[in-house]
């Protein structure tokens, strides 16, 4: 029997893992919203603009701390027998553990080279050892992924998000400080372990154990994939510097703002290629099988990516008044200048999932090599271009990136695997982006419409253009019926 033989209906299960993921997303994305604007509206754009130059350092840091297992475990898993993903996963962890102090070391010494001050450290030191129980959780929801149980994986990110709300409250309650809201987001990352360590208690798994066989060997198979993992994350990490050198904090704060909903726009993107991912793994196994799952998949990223620019820049207006309030405008026009950028993350991101289970992981790496080299000279050009020129770096950060992206879209394109990316593929991106801009400019078209009132309706606009164009099919909306009737089939 052929890996792709393991379920009858292999898009239903798809669609079932992104509707468990979606929920999930919904939940924690308004908690992390009402966290956020709490959080900026009571620290202002300067001390908020510190605390995401903090978050962004770690981030980059826990990128090595996990050393490619995000990726890595999914497939893992999918392989493995039953009995053995407790050793798996309990290697998986200790191994965080003992990266996580000498990666802050590693951390520190940048910073203090860099030339930042004491209570920058502090805060980094403190932040980065807070962190650590809700990336062990994440290694959790990890596994859950490769064992298609992705309403577990959800269930941890909400326990997380919750809890940290709670706690965020009740420390600015106490005080206003930067280490109190830290010592919160500890207290929720130890709950949301807890909680990860009972639902895989309750799945029939293996016990969690070590072993020195399957700490070598994902040593070396993350070594391959840490490399992208790293590459990723250097380029936000190095936005942040670059941008930290050449605007004040206030800069900083404007940007940090628009960063965390540009993170939430993306999320779906996520959301979609984590779900499919088990299943391109499996098709990866029967060649002739890859690209039509590939092109099942990108579909969806498409719709989703294209309605998504179009509202991000419809509304961003709405978005940031309603977060952060009015101190935050200048994230306005960064918002709008990511809209497109979004829409082109959305398939570069499925594309890298797909080289990833077509085990071209090293060669996508050396793309995302080339495009944060191009990123980082396009940042040390822009930031402070639009910094003299506009007040606000923020926007060169994006432009750069969206640049960097047209090069990874046009290299990972050109070593997919023969026939995963057909011409008709092109015709998709373009009813895409033709459907976007159509309701962008239907939306323009209507002055003084309530955002109550526009988004509905930017939304009905978007889908009667994507069917007059082919985009959205009877298919789409069949499988979303059978979706809706049978999500909650499962045991």
């Amino acid at each position: 029997m052929t890996p792709l033989a393991e379920g009858p209906h292999p898009r239903l299960k798809i669609a079932k893992n992104v509707l468990h993921l979606a929920l999930g997303q919904v939940a924690t994305t308004v908690l992390a919203i009402i966290s956020t604007a709490v959080l900026a509206r009571t620290l202002g754009p300067s001390q908020f603009g510190l605390y995401f130059f903090v978050i962004s350092m770690a981030m980059f840091g826990y990128t090595i701390v996990e050393w490619g297992q995000p990726l890595l475990l999914i497939g893992e898993v999918v392989a493995r027998p039953p009995n053995c993903v407790g050793e798996l996963l309990g290697t998986a962890l200790a191994l965080r553990v003992l990266a996580a102090p000498i990666v802050l070391l590693s951390l520190l010494i940048t910073a203090s080279v860099l030339g930042y001050d004491t209570s920058t450290k502090l805060i980094l030191s403190l932040y980065f050892g807070a962190a650590l129980p809700i990336s062990l959780a994440r290694g959790f929801g990890t596994v859950f992924r490769g064992m298609d149980r992705m309403d577990r994986d959800a269930l941890v990110n909400v326990l997380n998000s919750a809890f940290g709300l709670a706690f965020v409250l009740v420390a600015l309650a106490l005080s206003s400080s930067l280490i109190t809201v830290v010592l919160s987001q500890f207290a929720a990352g130890l709950v949301s372990l807890a909680g990860a360590h009972y639902f895989y208690r309750h799945l029939s798994a293996a016990p969690l154990a070590v072993g020195r066989g399957v700490a070598r060997h994902l040593w070396k198979a993350g070594a391959a994939i840490v490399l992208l993992s790293v590459v990723q994350a250097a380029q936000p990490y190095f936005d942040v510097l670059i941008l930290s050198k050449f605007a004040p904090p206030d800069v900083v704060g404007w940007f940090g703002a628009a960063r965390n909903i540009m993170g939430t726009l993306y999320t779906p993107a996520g959301i979609l290629g984590a779900a499919v991912l088990p299943q391109l793994t499996r098709s990866a196994q029967v060649p002739e099988s890859f690209g039509h799952e590939l092109r099942s998949a990108l579909r969806p990223m498409l719709i989703v990516g294209a309605l998504g620019a179009a509202g991000t820049y419809l509304f961003a207006q709405t978005a940031v008044e309603l977060i952060y309030g009015t101190h935050y405008a200048p994230a306005i026009t960064i918002l709008q200048a990511f809209a497109p950028v979004l829409f082109l993350l959305f398939v570069d991101a499925l594309i890298g999932f797909a080289l990833f289970a077509a085990n071209r992981t090293k060669a996508l790496a050396k793309i995302k090599v080339a495009s944060v080299v191009v990123n980082i000279l396009l940042d040390a050009v822009l930031i402070p271009w639009f910094q003299a020129h506009h007040g606000n770096g923020g926007i060169g950060v994006v432009i750069g990136f969206g640049l960097s992206e047209l090069v990874v879209f046009a290299l990972t394109v050109a070593i997919l695997p023969r026939g995963a990316f057909l011409p008709e593929t092109i015709v998709e991106i373009a009813k895409s982006v033709a459907a976007a801009t159509a309701t962008v400019l239907l939306l323009l078209s209507i002055p003084r419409l309530a955002p109550a009132a526009a988004i509905p309706i930017a939304v009905v606009a978007f889908v009667t253009f994507g069917i007059a164009l082919g985009l959205v099919r009877a298919s789409d909306l069949a499988l979303l019926d059978k979706l809706v009737r049978s999500a909650w089939s499962r045991p």
